[in-house]
């Protein structure tokens, strides 16, 4: 997916004015306001869909776009290339440091559970250091860098191999502005549009209500 491409359409295509208008939380309420589906629209480009109901988590991350009152989303695959680079140092630790970053540079590794990965023994939580900047751990046998929240989220190891460097740091294709809920599950949306109407914004698609009618949602702005 051409993300970088879709950032510049959305600037070409949402005016200043607009964009700002339309940017934020709108929040669909269901089965008595016990599960809800959350849409939040960022200024760059990029959306959240987060739902469920008590106890549960699903999300969705992808593009958005708008062309009159037809805003457009394009989510995501789990076959999205997470990592960037990894640049890999040694200043001779018995530990293993690791450190993320976004596509902007922006150190975001409080926002990422990451752990050491040992075939048959299980995933081990690296410790957050007081900077909220890296996480530690030391060097386990046969350890391998797991990106724990993010395998959860997209069905698949995302794994980096442990050599002779002791610091990792890991440049994601994925922005700040990216919001994770560290136990959620991949909500497989697909594309979808929205209308932008005086009510909120309205489905395109009929979806089944709570007594499974097809209807078109509404998702109210907060």
């Amino acid at each position: 997916m051409k993300t970088t491409l879709s950032f510049i359409l959305a600037l070409l295509i949402i005016p200043t004015t607009a964009l700002s208008q339309i940017t934020g939380r709108y929040i669909n309420t269901h089965h008595g306001g016990l599960c809800s589906t959350t849409i939040t629209l960022l200024p760059n480009g990029v959306y959240n869909v987060e739902g469920g109901c008590e106890g549960s988590s699903h999300c969705s991350i992808g593009t958005w776009t708008m062309k009159k009152d037809t805003i457009r989303f394009r989510q995501i695959d789990s076959t999205f290339k997470v990592i960037n680079k990894v640049v890999s140092t040694n200043s001779g630790k018995q530990s293993v440091t690791v450190k993320l970053f976004d596509a902007k540079g922006n150190n975001v590794t409080s926002r990422y559970v990451v752990g050491q990965y040992v075939k048959g023994k299980g995933t081990y939580t690296m410790d957050l250091d007081s900077t909220q900047t890296k996480r530690t751990d030391f060097r386990r046998v046969g350890g391998v860098i797991a990106l724990t929240s993010l395998e959860r989220l997209l069905g698949r190891a995302i794994e980096i191999p442990i050599d002779n460097a002791d610091t990792y740091e890991i440049h994601l294709n994925a922005f700040t502005d990216w919001i994770l809920y560290k136990n959620s599950s991949w909500y497989d949306l697909g594309n979808f549009d929205l209308i932008n109407t005086p009510n909120g914004l309205v489905s395109v698609r009929l979806e089944p209500d709570d007594n499974f009618n097809l209807v078109k949602k509404i998702y109210k702005k907060e």
